[in-house]
């Protein structure tokens, strides 16, 4: 199985330069991503073929990608340290009659490509150390690739989740932030209007509390996220 990183599409849409709405499914070599990605496969053959099951089975990039070198900026992102065990399964289904059965309900999945640009797609590489050890070295550019994903994603998924009231609300609080050129703790969006529950990228500390300010969450919004990193 190739799974080389960044992934072969990825290379396709860096090489091209096409849209972050883009249409790609790679499953092999994501890892965790797999799992959104896999998700978001069964959705578009959901729309295809009515009353059946799937399942999706993931794990976290593990064994392939294990690093036994010395480098310390490369032990952290590789199974040694950050992604170590990990993994989920998930029975889903479009039948109306178990629409009452099941746990969760799926409304809203939104899927935003960065790779187009270089920054974002040099963020994450597969790469050898001095010795020939190969092993995943990330990129200072990361956190700013994945703040500029975020905000992208955000801009198709919030209108679909947020009600009317707090769209209106926002709109004229930038109105006319913009036109008196002053700002205020209540000008962003409050997203817990209609989202309840709140799971980040468990992809370190730092990471986490950054979305956090970003996005207005509290200690208890994040608790879950930070409970899965440790």
């Amino acid at each position: 199985m190739i799974s080389s990183v960044p992934s072969i599409p990825a290379r396709m849409i860096n090489r091209y330069k096409m849209r972050e709405d883009v249409k790609v499914f790679n499953l092999s070599g994501m890892g965790c991503s797999a799992s959104v990605i896999a998700v978001d496969l069964v959705n578009h053959l959901f729309q295809t073929y009515k009353n059946q099951f799937a399942i999706v089975v993931s794990s976290e990039s593990l064994s392939p990608n294990w690093y036994v070198g010395k480098e310390r900026s490369m032990m952290l992102p590789n199974p040694n340290i950050l992604f170590r065990i990990g993994g989920c399964s998930l029975l889903l289904t479009n039948k109306r009659e178990l629409k009452h059965r099941a746990i969760l309900k799926l409304n809203h999945l939104v899927r935003t490509h960065v790779g187009s640009i270089d920054e974002a797609y040099g963020s994450c590489t597969r790469i050898e150390d001095d010795q020939g050890n190969c092993g995943f070295f990330l990129t200072k550019n990361l956190p700013k690739a994945a703040a500029k994903a975020v905000s992208m994603n955000l801009r198709v998924l919030v209108p679909k989740m947020l009600p009317l009231r707090e769209l209106i609300r926002y709109s004229m609080v930038t109105y006319w932030r913009n036109k008196s050129k002053t700002s205020s703790p209540e000008s962003g969006l409050n997203l817990k209007s209609g989202i309840y529950y709140f799971c980040i990228h468990p992809g370190g500390r730092a990471v986490i509390d950054a979305m956090g300010r970003s996005l207005g969450l509290n200690e208890y919004d994040l608790e879950p996220t930070r409970m899965a990193l440790h």
